[in-house]
């Protein structure tokens, strides 16, 4: 399990493992700071099962560390859903915390934000 400030990290780690599934050959490092969004969702003591089922329903689950307590989907989000988000999240003590990379384009989507925000419907 990891703290808040981990959490870029673990979203760092997951470009560097699966960034061709939302980057298409781009640099990672720097497109990092533009497109990811962080968050913690407070919502009570969670069993790791819950997170998976939620990034299920979110995505595709790419990736589920139980001893870590981590989770990695790719999430359709903007128009249409035709884009995909990596998403990461992390079960903590009373929360969730959550990191989110989207590549924009030249129209903004909002498709980090978007798909924390699936994920965060899918554990209430």
């Amino acid at each position: 399990m990891t703290d808040k400030m981990d959490i870029s990290q673990v979203l760092l780690q997951a470009m560097g493992q699966y960034g061709e599934l939302v980057l298409a050959g781009s640099d990672t490092a720097s497109l990092l700071k533009k497109g990811s969004v962080t968050e913690s969702i407070k919502c009570g003591e969670i069993s790791f099962q819950k997170l998976k089922e939620a990034g299920l329903k979110s995505g595709d689950l790419l990736e589920a560390d139980s001893k870590k307590g981590i989770i990695t989907v790719i999430v359709p989000v903007g128009a249409m859903k035709a884009s995909r988000a990596l998403l990461v999240a992390s079960l903590g003590k009373g929360s969730v915390d959550v990191a989110a990379f989207f590549k924009e384009g030249l129209i903004k989507q909002n498709g980090a934000k978007q798909a924390i925000e699936s994920l965060k419907h899918q554990l209430q």
